[in-house]
């Protein structure tokens, strides 16, 4: 017998050295749908570049991301490493320009994307936005998950 779930769609936002992560977050949310999820009648959908883009014509490759990816997302899910990302002419990296995009939306109406959270584990490159006055938000969205010189094991 068909049933109606609730989708709830995640947006993974990540530069390409956390792409171990990514996959992780993927493997997690197969895991939800088979276990916990079922009995709710709600699944979560990943929702990422790899998997709702692809080559197209635009300014940059984040332009053509950004066209592409569904804008009616439930949850942001930034992880981050040590690397920032590749900078945009909009941003300081693509995984910036997708946070702010998501802020601005969580912004304008707070029900619209429940969750704005950022992964922070060593972040050089990131210190700037999260000292930056204009860029407080940062500071108070992030959730800090391992703060070690090394990388976490699996």
């Amino acid at each position: 017998m068909p049933r109606d779930d609730r989708v709830f769609s995640v947006l993974v936002a990540c530069p390409s050295d956390v792409q171990e992560e990514a996959q992780l977050v993927r493997g997690a949310v197969e895991e939800v749908n088979l276990g916990m999820a079922s009995l709710q009648s709600a699944r979560l959908e990943v929702v990422d570049w790899q998997t709702h883009a692809s080559p197209g014509i635009g300014s940059d490759a984040q332009d053509v991301i950004n066209r592409q990816l569904p804008g009616d997302y439930d949850i942001f899910l930034g992880v981050m490493w040590a690397r920032f990302g590749t900078a945009t002419p909009r941003a300081g990296s693509g995984t910036e320009e997708e946070f702010e995009r998501a802020l601005t939306r969580h912004q304008e109406n707070p029900g619209a994307v429940r969750g704005i959270v950022p992964f922070d584990v060593e972040l050089r490159e990131w210190r700037p936005l999260v000292s930056s006055t204009s860029r407080s938000c940062y500071a108070t969205s992030a959730i800090i998950l391992s703060g070690g010189p090394g990388r976490p094991e699996h």
